[in-house]
């Protein structure tokens, strides 16, 4: 694999190796945790269902709310940079 310089300074590697890096290490991560999670008898009454239903909303429209505004404001910059 041929290390190249980027703009940024950083080198990186061609190919897809640094993204099968963060997935192996991901998957380790998420392994790991899962063996070491023990069996769990609790009992989730409906209160607690909305709830993680509530949060789980919450979360989506929140993402969709910070994506949105983030592409805002790549737009007014990209727009006053091609007005320059």
């Amino acid at each position: 694999m041929e290390l190249t310089r980027k703009k940024n300074g950083y080198a990186s590697q061609s190919g897809d190796f640094k993204m099968n890096r963060v997935f192996i290490v991901v998957f380790a991560v998420i392994a790991a945790i899962d063996s070491s999670a023990k069996a769990s008898y609790a009992y989730l009454d409906p209160g607690a269902g909305s709830q993680l239903i509530q949060m789980t909303l919450a979360g989506a429209l929140g993402l969709i709310f910070a994506l949105k505004t983030t592409f805002q404001r790549f737009l007014q910059v990209a727009r006053a940079h091609r007005s320059k």
